[in-house]
């Protein structure tokens, strides 16, 4: 289960005016982990029963479900229902390159850091609501330039609402909009 860390805490920094200015009723929490962000769309309002976090790590889920909201094991969207849409998702993917150091499902997003980024863009249009929005966060380690190129590749346009400075990286906080 993905500890949260500076890239969680800054999400969570975001969500509450995120969830607040889009006016946001629905929550699907990708890649829960703690259930941090969960958690702080609790605080900024959004029900329980309207929030569903889904994580591929049994572990992840079970910490998730004290929160009182569903949960639902699934890699990717693979297990979310057909049709079933959201105001507002989240997701804080594994972003980092494979290589002989770094190898977590937590935290590895591929061998290249950006394959599961595109396997969640590909399959997330079906599941947001008619004005429904994404907030996405990524590294500069992901190769920026083709995470752009992936969300516009998918239909969507960004709007970038944070970069932190991290020791050797950066950090991209973006909320991505159907074009």
């Amino acid at each position: 289960m993905y500890q949260p860390a500076e890239d969680s805490e800054l999400m969570v920094e975001f969500l509450p005016f995120v969830i607040r200015k889009e006016h946001s009723t629905s929550f699907l929490d990708m890649g829960c982990g703690s259930g941090i962000q969960s958690r702080a769309a609790i605080k900024a309002g959004i029900k329980e029963e309207e929030i569903l976090a889904v994580d591929i790590d049994d572990e992840a889920l079970e910490e998730t479900a004290k929160l009182g909201v569903r949960t639902l094991k699934s890699d990717l969207f693979e297990n979310v229902k057909e049709g079933e849409k959201f105001d507002l998702i989240t997701f804080n993917p594994p972003y980092l390159p494979e290589d002989e150091h770094e190898k977590g499902m937590d935290t590895t997003g591929g061998k290249e850091g950006w394959e599961i980024i595109a396997r969640f863009l590909h399959q997330a249009r079906e599941h947001l609501s008619e004005k429904g929005k994404i907030l996405l966060l990524f590294s500069s380690l992901t190769n920026r330039e083709k995470v752009d190129s992936l969300i516009k590749e998918n239909g969507f346009d960004q709007i970038v609402l944070a970069v932190q400075q991290q020791f050797q990286e950066e950090l991209y906080l973006v909320i991505l909009e159907k074009n």
